[in-house]
């Protein structure tokens, strides 16, 4: 019986109770981690077409170029029309192009050329200025990054449409 008397009887408890304290170590230190910041993403840009013919415009070569490299390095060229690409929609005498036509979306990331092969005009789009932010995530808002400026042929605009006349 001196040798049964030496076994603690609450061994299996002693057991639980590690387990227990390293599940709560495990679940604050996720609970902490996931409280960083997100990074907000980058709002796109939303070309409008000012007294223009919807047969000027319904056919566009993009092209999207490096940042910051004077229009010198090419990265990807779409060619979009409204058969196949894109659904111009006109109100009076605005004329909308979508924000996301097949994989581009014109952000700041890069600069762009938009050519209108039936009137044969080149607009350049550069220097695309976009304030970087972040935001808490715990509840997983969607935050956007404002675009605060950009140049449209030299020129520069602060709008977040992209207007041509």
């Amino acid at each position: 019986m001196k040798i049964l008397s030496r076994i603690p009887v609450n061994q299996p408890c002693n057991l639980m109770s590690i387990i227990y304290k390293l599940l709560s170590i495990i679940l604050i230190t996720f609970i902490f981690t996931s409280c960083g910041k997100c990074r907000c993403i980058d709002d796109k840009l939303n070309p409008n077409f000012i007294l223009f013919d919807t047969t000027e415009v319904d056919t566009i070569i993009i092209k999207k170029f490096s940042k910051n490299s004077s229009f010198t390095s090419l990265l990807d060229t779409g060619l979009f029309d409204e058969k196949n690409s894109f659904r111009i929609k006109k109100s009076n005498d605005t004329i909308t192009f979508p924000a996301r036509v097949g994989n581009f979306s014109i952000t700041s990331d890069y600069d762009w050329i938009f050519f209108l092969p039936a009137i044969n005009k080149t607009i350049k789009i550069s220097d695309i200025i976009s304030e970087q932010t972040s935001m808490p995530c715990p509840g997983k808002v969607q935050c956007i990054n404002p675009i605060n400026s950009l140049k449209i042929d030299d020129v520069i605009n602060k709008p977040n449409l992209i207007i041509f006349i």
